[in-house]
């Protein structure tokens, strides 16, 4: 993959020896986290395609708050069984970090800053447990935040895990809200963007014209139209693939 391809979202992962894709799910008041899902693949510095994978992780995480009664409808997910099959948030994250030793550089990717949130809402007093949110806050990247950019639907809204998964065409089977599942979805997300990028980049012309956060690339485009008298959609591809 050439260096040019992908510059925006490449100076975030294109160092990355291994690409870390996560979910939490957490009380619904609070915001403490209940379950962690995580799959991690492979990569060779310098490039963004995903190769084996390292490792897969998924646990319960014990809390004392209310689960709140919308999450335990979504996910299942009750104070009975985080007793019988949860661990602390401290003993999760101590397995996380063995789980990634082997990598010197790490790349952390999720479907949504709340994700981070949660994290910093579940640290308790153990100094270790910040420390770990600070750097995986030093290597994280926001893929709801990048893709909302530029896939939106009608309304020009962002896309839920499974529209996405279904307007790329993803064949893919698995339990919603369970963060494991959510997890592999995404990685599978990033792996046909950045595999297929030429419908990537198909799949943001449908959404022009819904999307209204793509006023840098009108502006471009008019000022090249200005410039040369005119201006192709070629143009606009290329004003689109220098901000993917």
């Amino acid at each position: 993959m050439a260096e040019k391809d992908f510059p925006i979202l490449g100076k975030r992962i294109r160092d990355a020896d291994i690409l870390v894709f996560f979910d939490f799910e957490a009380t619904e008041y609070t915001h403490r986290a209940i379950a962690l899902g995580i799959v991690a693949y492979e990569k060779k510095p310098g490039e963004l395609v995903p190769g084996k994978e390292a490792f897969r992780y998924r646990r319960l995480i014990k809390t004392s708050d209310p689960i709140g009664p919308i999450v335990e409808s979504m996910t299942g997910i009750t104070s009975d069984r985080l007793q019988s099959e949860g661990v602390s948030f401290s003993s999760c994250l101590k397995e996380v970090i063995n789980l990634c030793r082997r990598s010197k550089s790490k790349a952390y990717l999720s479907y949504s800053y709340m994700d981070m949130k949660i994290l910093r809402c579940s640290i308790g007093e153990e100094s270790f447990e910040l420390d770990f949110f600070r750097h995986v806050h030093k290597s994280y990247v926001d893929l709801h935040d990048y893709l909302s950019h530029f896939l939106v639907d009608e309304r020009g809204q962002s896309l839920s895990i499974p529209k996405l998964l279904k307007r790329l065409s993803i064949d893919f089977e698995g339990e919603r809200h369970d963060p494991f599942y959510d997890s592999l979805a995404l990685a599978e997300i990033y792996r046909k963007i950045v595999t297929e990028k030429s419908l990537f980049l198909e799949e943001i012309l449908k959404s022009y014209e819904a999307n209204r956060r793509l006023d840098d690339v009108d502006h471009a485009l008019a000022c090249r139209l200005a410039k040369k008298e005119t201006a192709s959609r070629k143009d606009l591809l290329d004003l689109l693939e220098e901000r993917i």
